[in-house]
Order: structure tokens, then sequence, then C-alpha cells
């Protein structure tokens, strides 16, 4: 028996749905869970003083994610991207709502 066929294989199944990707280990990254769609990602929260982490390609196709304790570093990088975000958001309105009343 070769080498290949005798290689022992995981099987990781998406969060939310029942597809799966059967690897060899040293091919899936550890983590808190995997998601075969972005809509299938976690849909909770984390708990204060946590960051999520996202794996692309972590089992396979799957995307993973896993929470991690945020250093201080870290918690300023998601509190800017947060407020970029919101700004982002607020000029997409304005925009809008300025195309609207253009066009009428």
């Amino acid at each position: 028996m070769s080498k290949r066929k005798a290689a022992v294989k995981v099987t990781v199944r998406c969060h939310r749905c029942d597809k799966t990707q059967t690897l060899r280990p040293s091919k899936i990254e550890r983590c808190d869970g995997y998601a075969c769609t972005r809509e299938h990602g976690p849909q909770e929260e984390q708990a204060p003083g946590l960051a999520r982490e996202i794996v692309y390609n972590a089992a396979g196709g799957f995307w993973g994610w896993r929470d991690v304790i945020a250093t201080e570093e870290v918690a300023q990088a998601v509190r800017r991207a947060r407020e970029i975000a919101v700004l982002g958001v607020a000029e997409m309105v304005v925009h809008d709502a300025a195309r609207r009343m253009v066009s009428d």
C-alpha cells in the first residue's frame, strides 16, 4: 500500500450547512470554525477583549475564523476600521440622497 493511500484524512464541516471538505491534517489550519461561504460564517459577536481573525483557505476552499485576545494595537486598528466603515456608509447615504434630489 502506498503512503498516499495510507495517509490519514480529516473531514471538516461547514459551520451552517452539511458541506464538507476531506483533507490531510497538514492542509488544515486550526480555527474555531469553518464556513463554505461568507454567509455561513459566525453570527454571534465575539466576547469583549477578543478580535476575530479570518483565515482564507483554512481548509481547502473553506475559510475559517478564530477569536484571539486583542492586544492594544489590534484593538485600536479595529476601532479605526469601524470608524472608516461608518464614514463610508454615511458618505454613501449622502451621495445617494444627492443623486435622488438631482434626478427628481
